[in-house]
C-alpha cells in the first residue's frame, strides 16, 4: 500500500555499497583494461574495488575484510550489461604478427606518453614469470 501511495520510494534490498559514479568508474576501468590487453579477473576486479574502499577509508561491514564477494560480483555485472565475462583465449600467430612500422609506431607512442613521469618510476622487466597461456579464467570484457 504504501509502495502505491509513493510513501516507500527506496528499493528493495540492502543500501547500495557504491554510488552511480563509482560503479560507473569501475566499469570504465575494467573496459580501459581490457582494451589495453589487460582484462581482470574476478579475483583482479575485488582487490581493485578493496584497494579503492581502502583507499578512500570507507569499510563495508558485510564484505569480508573489506573484499567484495562473489555474490555482489555478479550482480555488479546485471547491472552493467555492458561489461562481459568471458574465458579467455589465446589468439593466433598471424594476428599477433606485428612488422617494423608497428614497432615503431609504438615506440613512438610510448616515448610521449612517458615523457612527464620522472624517471625512477619506469620499471623494466623481462618476460621469466610471464605465460601467453591464460588457461581457463573468466575475464571481464566491454561487450562491442
Amino acid at each position: 500500500m504504501n509502495k502505491l501511495k509513493e510513501k516507500h520510494t527506496k528499493l528493495p534490498g540492502k543500501q547500495a555499497v557504491f554510488s552511480k559514479e563509482e560503479e560507473e568508474t569501475f566499469v570504465s576501468y575494467i573496459s580501459v583494461m581490457s582494451e589495453f590487453g589487460f582484462p581482470l579477473t574476478t579475483h583482479d576486479l575485488r582487490h581493485v574495488i578493496k584497494s579503492f574502499l581502502d583507499r578512500i577509508g570507507r569499510s563495508v561491514s558485510y564484505f569480508n575484510q573489506n573484499i567484495p564477494g562473489k555474490d555482489w560480483i555478479r550482480s555488479f555485472l546485471q547491472r552493467h550489461p555492458q561489461l562481459t565475462a568471458r574465458f579467455a583465449a589465446n589468439i593466433k600467430r598471424c594476428r599477433a604478427a606485428t612488422d617494423e612500422s608497428i614497432l615503431r609506431e609504438y615506440i613512438n607512442n610510448l616515448a610521449e606518453i612517458v615523457c612527464d613521469v620522472p624517471e625512477q618510476n619506469i620499471w623494466n622487466f623481462d618476460e621469466t614469470n610471464l605465460t601467453d597461456d591464460l588457461g581457463q579464467k573468466k575475464l571481464f570484457a566491454a561487450v562491442v
